[in-house]
């Protein structure tokens, strides 16, 4: 039994750029009884599964979707992840990590992303958004927000 939730905060860019999506796929069982491998696909951006408190990175290929195609060679690696009870996988836009705030008007920066999702997974999904809402708006301060902002996670149960 899988429970798929989103984590889901968005702002708006007036800029515009090239798209550094990814993607997850569950999949389908792989001889580890209910448990999917798991698909994911990105450009730039990694993906990040926590398994017993530790963040395991997959990271995306260094090229957006608007590059894409100027170089016909180039093919985004598809990577397989076996899941497992309590896994939690997250993909998400570079605009949490990029944001502007704190004290000193820095970026929040991936490292602080990265302990952010590890003090809230043990949260309900509904919990995380919340909490990291409140984290980044906090963070932001007066700043304006100067990117998308778009996580989303995924609880294998």
């Amino acid at each position: 039994d899988e429970r798929v939730e989103h984590i889901n905060t968005s702002g708006s860019y007036p800029g515009g750029n090239g798209q550094s999506p990814q993607v997850f796929s569950p999949g389908t069982p792989t001889g580890v009884p209910n448990y999917p491998a798991g698909y994911p696909s990105g450009a730039y951006n990694p993906l990040y599964l926590i398994r017993d408190g530790e963040v395991v990175q997959v990271k995306g290929d260094k090229f957006a979707i608007g590059n894409y195609h100027e170089d016909k060679s180039k093919k985004y690696t598809n990577h397989t992840i076996q899941l497992q009870e309590n896994d939690y996988v997250y993909v998400f836009s570079d605009g949490y990590a990029d944001q502007f705030g704190g004290p000193r008007g820095k970026k929040f920066m991936y490292r602080q992303f990265k302990e952010t999702l590890l003090s809230t997974v043990n949260e309900s999904m509904e919990n995380q958004k919340q909490l990291l809402d409140q984290k980044i708006e906090a963070w932001k301060g007066t700043h304006s927000q100067v990117d998308d902002i778009v996580i989303f996670g995924v609880e294998v149960e």
